[in-house]
């Protein structure tokens, strides 16, 4: 009602033409925060403050309303501006016991309840001790790592995505947890960096886009020689591809009820090791 009021035209893929591309709700199924994201192929849109009153009169758990720019000719759907209409520029919610921020740009698995399934298998098969380094590759907002952070002795985590650092280094501190530090670069390219400045992660959890990883940093991943390497994949397929070290258990968890895809959780050691117990 509000784009056919102010004449706000709807993109059109094939001409690039039109404003208004997706409407991208995020929701905190503990906290109850809404994000509400218009994305636009455009960097203002009429009557702005009109906008996040009425989304707020619809429903008080409202808490961000923002407008994310995307007016490149591309199907993916996030623009890499943000700009806050009204309230915060992130929601919260709880993950695993741990209080997480999120922003509009920061990966949150959509399926809450069996992400923490998945994760909590994650947390079993890295085999954490006081003594390990954990090194956290495409991040996001922290949310394995930190979730990790009790048993292992420092977390080093890595992502690609500024906002999502930022966040991670906000869930930190809103945890109380000090042995953790992030770091915003390529995961290909901090692991090169790593390797060379002689750090040596004794495990390493992976969670790629469907895309996987490059053969570059699995190269440097493997030369550092962790004991341990857990891979979280929404991609089977490349997850196959890229299976370097031993392989000793895996596990598929359904966060897409109704659909071909799963997520898997597999670990793999330097040297082969028996099974963990079921």
């Amino acid at each position: 009602e509000f784009l056919e009021r102010h004449h706000i035209p709807v993109y059109n893929e094939v001409t690039h033409t039109g404003v208004a591309r997706h409407i991208y709700i995020r929701w905190g199924e503990v906290t109850e925060e809404i994000m509400v994201c218009l994305v636009a192929n455009a960097t203002h849109i009429p009557a702005e403050k009109e906008l996040a009153a009425k989304l707020r009169e619809a429903d008080p758990r409202v808490k961000s309303v923002i407008l994310n720019t995307n007016c490149e000719q591309t199907n993916v759907i996030l623009g890499k501006r943000c700009r806050v209409l009204w309230g915060s520029a992130s929601i919260e919610d709880v993950l695993c016991g741990i209080k997480v921020s999120l922003s509009p740009l920061s990966f949150y698995q959509i399926n809450r309840r069996a992400a923490e399934l998945l994760y909590e298998k994650a947390g079993q098969f890295a085999q954490l001790t006081k003594n390990d380094l954990l090194l956290d590759l495409y991040c996001g907002a922290g949310t394995i790592g930190l979730s990790m952070a009790h048993q292992a002795g420092r977390v080093v985590g890595v992502e690609v995505v500024p906002e999502a650092i930022e966040n991670a280094k906000e869930n930190a501190r809103k945890n109380g947890i000090s042995n953790a530090e992030f770091f915003c670069g390529d995961a290909s390219e901090d692991v090169r960096r790593f390797r060379e400045e002689g750090k040596r992660p004794t495990v390493v959890v992976l969670d790629p886009p469907r895309k996987g990883c490059d053969e570059f940093m699995l190269q440097n991943l493997t030369a550092m020689e962790p004991l341990r390497i857990v891979y979280v994949s929404c991609n089977p397929a490349t997850l196959a591809r890229e299976l370097g070290y031993h392989f000793e258990q895996g596990v598929a968890v359904d966060l897409f009820g109704g659909t071909a895809h799963v997520e898997t959780v597999i670990w793999m050691s330097k040297n082969k090791q028996n099974h963990l117990e079921k």
